[in-house]
């Protein structure tokens, strides 16, 4: 139930991210990222966010990864879930974007993720 709850939740901010990304006359402009595209942004953007956008950007990449994976292997995917909410994920994701500032924010976090756990 866990696991459904947590796909379906990542699936909803998928929704909102794509509809966001969907408008290209959109007049949004981030204050600290400007109009740079979700998967364009470097490392280094996403450290410069303050710490309350740091932190719902990355949760929802590390959420966005997992939906991805779960659709060849669901174990792994919960893997990743757990890792990262319940365990020190958090904290590694963070020092792999500062091992990588110049890399794409997106393939860093995907990495990190994707790596933690064995293919089930």
């Amino acid at each position: 139930m866990k696991q459904r709850h947590t796909l379906v939740c990542a699936l909803f901010v998928l929704a909102l991210i794509g509809r966001a990304e969907a408008d290209d006359n959109a007049s949004l402009v981030h204050s600290g990222i400007g109009t740079i595209p979700p998967r364009e942004l470097l490392s280094s953007h996403i450290l410069e966010l303050p710490a309350g956008e740091q932190s719902a950007w990355i949760h929802g990449a590390v959420s966005a990864t997992a939906q991805t994976i779960a659709a060849q292997d669901v174990g792994r995917a919960q893997c990743i879930v757990d890792w990262y909410f319940s365990m020190n994920g958090a904290v590694l994701i963070d020092e792999a974007l500062r091992t990588h500032p110049d890399a794409r924010a997106s393939a860093v976090i995907y990495a990190a993720s994707f790596s933690v756990c064995e293919e089930t």
